[in-house]
């Protein structure tokens, strides 16, 4: 959703992040807006960088189709293999497995999907782009699934085969999430990620619920979600977020808005969901805000 994803300076790395929910904004080309889609608070976009002051900002989604092309003009002699949710079922990874090992690929292009645990002993050299592009998702976990992946992504080499790499590209080399996966180093994200939670009271230091609701019309939607949130707001011990599209707002053959609950108490929270009309859909605990 947006124009673009990743609003980020190229002089000092820092990213656009939404005051309330710390989680970043998605710029807006026709508004020339930067939007939260957890809370939907909007603001302008600026034309210099909150941190350091430099113009130089850049606006950008990466894709893997886009990494292809490139690659096939800089090796034009190479082999090469992408796997992405585009590929057809008989190019998936697992129908591939055989050639990947036995060296019939000479480079392999990717989403997450290719870091997930295969032994692929001809591999030597591991290359993660944008790897800041991980912290850009409207999702209160994301720098968590980003060390995830760059940790099982760099462990596809190094396992003994043969002299081997990772090379990780980012704009952000003093963030503690690249630096924790540069040193594979658990307890040094897990001490920062805690600090983050709780600032910004996100589990495991409070509840949280997700209520969804899909209409045809995305006025129809709008309205539901914002009546919604005057009945959650008249709750004592909750604090109501949004309403806002979903970050996925048209994936249900409809328009799907959102609000979020937050509480330090399990019992204010589900005082609050039984006064949810039974249209909603209801995520209690979800693995994700997207």
């Amino acid at each position: 959703r947006g124009s673009a994803r990743v609003v980020q300076c190229n002089s000092c790395g820092s990213i656009a992040t939404c005051d309330t929910c710390g989680l970043p904004l998605t710029y807006h080309h026709d508004t020339h807006m930067l939007s939260c889609h957890l809370c939907a608070r909007s603001q302008k976009a600026q034309n210099q960088c909150m941190q350091c002051g430099s113009a130089d900002i850049l606006y950008f989604s990466a894709g893997t189709k886009g990494i292809e092309q490139e690659v096939a003009q800089l090796f034009p002699n190479a082999s090469i293999a992408r796997f992405d949710l585009d590929v057809a079922a008989k190019d998936t990874i697992q129908r591939k497995l055989h050639e990947l090992q036995t060296g019939t690929y000479d480079i392999i292009i990717g989403t997450q999907v290719i870091s997930k645990g295969f032994d692929l002993p001809k591999l030597s050299v591991v290359g993660v782009l944008n790897a800041d592009s991980g912290f850009t998702l409207p999702d209160y976990r994301s720098e968590e699934i980003t060390f995830q992946q760059l940790y099982q992504v760099t462990g596809r080499v190094g396992r003994g085969h043969s002299d081997s790499n990772y090379i990780i590209q980012t704009r952000q080399p003093n963030h503690p999430v690249i630096e924790a996966a540069l040193q594979r180093n658990w307890q040094t994200f897990y001490e920062y990620e805690l600090n983050k939670r709780q600032l910004f009271r996100y589990p495991p230091f409070t509840h949280i619920a997700v209520a969804n609701i899909t209409k045809a019309r995305q006025a129809t939607a709008e309205k539901s979600a914002r009546q919604l949130t005057q009945i959650l707001e008249s709750h004592s011990y909750i604090q109501v977020l949004g309403p806002s599209p979903s970050y996925h707002e048209t994936a249900h053959g409809g328009y799907t808005w959102q609000v979020l609950i937050k509480s330090a108490s399990r019992s204010a929270l589900t005082a609050a969901l039984l006064a949810i009309p039974t249209e909603w859909v209801i995520d209690i605990d979800p693995t994700s805000v997207l």
